[in-house]
């Protein structure tokens, strides 16, 4: 309200502005009290607020202009500013800039309610002892001035780097999913003994695609036998963000990078 009251002192006067806005202003200040206010030396916060607001506003525009408060309160972090999550939010107001909000949700999942899904072989416990020894696949997207473009990753567990990804405009499982894995079986350097590979249950047209690039041998049961490439494809989950989870075979995976 100070701020106000500065930005249009010069055309209605201070007395004025104080008394129109006394009635509708619970608790708003009086005269005598903004001029006691504006003659005080500024506080440590607004000091403060003075010194990272224009960060704000540089990290911001850095990063597209697209960061809400939770990926600007852990930019700040990150560059070694000691802030909070409320602070950070007020410093991007100070800053006039805010984050951009997905205007269209895009289904990048479709379970098949009919297909009989596979064994989680993780229970739902994403921990990992050592790299290589569970990777976790999904399907995002991002909105951009020419449409939505996909993005297929796969996820060391241990490490939480993405050792294989690929962006394409379409969800088709032989360009998008698939050459992600590829890429992590490739990075990985052939060793794939006793990986796990989880990915979601999502029954996307041409998963099962995804069965017939790798060898049979990529995927078992859990229990050292080997699942038939066509009992896979019936029950579409192959390899990444097919469905379910499998364990790989080095040699298998190997062969496919």
């Amino acid at each position: 309200m100070i701020r106000f009251i500065s930005e249009h002192r010069d055309r209605f006067g201070v007395e004025l502005i104080c008394r129109v806005l006394r009635p509708a202003v619970q608790g708003f200040l009086t005269a005598r009290g903004y001029r006691a206010a504006v003659g005080r030396a500024p506080s440590a916060r607004q000091l403060k607020d003075e010194l990272l607001a224009p960060e704000v506003a540089r990290l911001h525009a850095e990063n597209y202009g697209v960061y809400g408060r939770r990926k600007m309160h852990a930019l700040m972090r990150r560059q070694g500013w000691d802030i909070g999550r409320d602070q950070t939010e007020r410093l991007m107001r100070l800053a006039g800039v805010r984050g951009v909000k997905k205007s269209k949700r895009v289904f990048t999942t479709r379970a098949d309610k009919t297909a009989a899904l596979p064994s989680d072989l993780v229970n739902r416990r994403f921990k990992a002892p050592a790299p290589r020894r569970l990777w976790v696949s999904d399907v995002t997207y991002v909105a951009t001035w020419s449409g939505f473009a996909y993005v297929a990753f796969v996820t060391d567990v241990y490490s939480r780097r993405i050792v294989g990804w690929n962006v394409a405009s379409t969800l088709r499982a032989e360009i998008l999913p698939l050459q992600a894995l590829d890429m992590a079986a490739w990075g990985a350097g052939g060793d794939l003994t006793g990986l796990t590979h989880h990915s979601d249950h999502g029954s996307n047209g041409g998963f099962n695609w995804l069965s017939q690039h790798l060898d049979r041998e990529v995927f078992s049961d859990g229990d050292g036998g080997l699942e038939q490439e066509d009992q896979r494809s019936a029950r579409e989950c192959a390899s990444a963000v097919a469905c379910g989870s499998g364990v790989a075979s080095a040699d298998a995976l190997a062969r496919a990078a």
